[in-house]
């Protein structure tokens, strides 16, 4: 049995996503300039909070930590990492 245990930044990415999608929603019905989603992630602790951020964000900072999981390599391309 695999038990999988989302982190709090995890949780805490999709309420920032859910929102900021409402809230680019309302912005653009209106004209107005929309906010994008892109956090610094990857640089280091848990795999988890890179996986969050690469599912939610239009892009992320960093994602040094994607040499240990060589699923996340493949599909990198979808996303523009930047780092400073």
């Amino acid at each position: 049995m695999i038990i999988f245990n989302m982190t709090f930044r995890s949780y805490y990415a999709y309420y920032i996503y859910a929102n900021l999608y409402t809230l680019n929603k309302f912005r653009e019905a209106r004209g107005m300039n929309t906010f994008s989603f892109r956090p610094h992630a990857g640089e280091a602790g848990d795999v988890d909070h890179l996986v969050a951020a690469y599912l939610l964000c239009e892009n992320i900072a960093h994602g040094i930590n994607l040499r240990k999981s060589p699923c996340l390599q493949a599909s990198a391309g979808k996303l523009v990492f930047r780092s400073h």
